[in-house]
């Protein structure tokens, strides 16, 4: 686990930028399925589609070079989230954590692509399935930090 802790409003006021890199990678994954299929259609092992073969045709080898460009992108995006110290946990479902302290244990704060602001948390062990409303908290003498 990082070093950073996040207070909740800090980790608000990363939520612009962290919203905007998930759509930039939900985009490109969606590129992704498109461009995995095109090249299954021309009979490509889509787990092996980035790699150029020599006996490909122009189409395929233009086909895996975009392929592997989104990769590429994708990976650009998620790495910029990290850089925040925010962690993505399911990219699936869009859901990233924010370090975090209560009441001097360590917990997570919780956020998934397509809410507000933060609004809940979890212990370390819990995951997603043992969120807790952040607000009883957030006028406590002990907030998150």
């Amino acid at each position: 686990m990082s070093d950073q802790r996040f207070t909740v409003e800090e980790a608000n006021a990363l939520l612009p930028k962290i919203r905007h890199h998930l759509s930039v990678v939900f985009a490109r994954k969606a590129d992704l399925r498109r461009l995995g299929n095109e090249l299954a259609t021309h009979g490509v092992d889509v787990r092996t589609a980035w790699k150029a073969q020599a006996s490909d045709a122009r189409e395929i080898l233009e086909l895996k070079e975009t392929f592997k460009q989104t990769l590429t992108a994708i990976q650009k995006e998620l790495d910029e989230i990290q850089a925040t110290g925010a962690v993505v946990k399911d990219l699936q479902l869009g859901l990233v954590d924010f370090n975090s302290r209560l009441e001097g244990r360590e917990v997570l704060l919780c956020w998934q692509f397509g809410e507000g602001d933060i609004a809940y948390y979890h212990e370390l062990d819990a995951g997603f399935a043992g969120r807790r409303p952040v607000h009883p908290h957030s006028t406590d003498s002990t907030p998150f930090h």
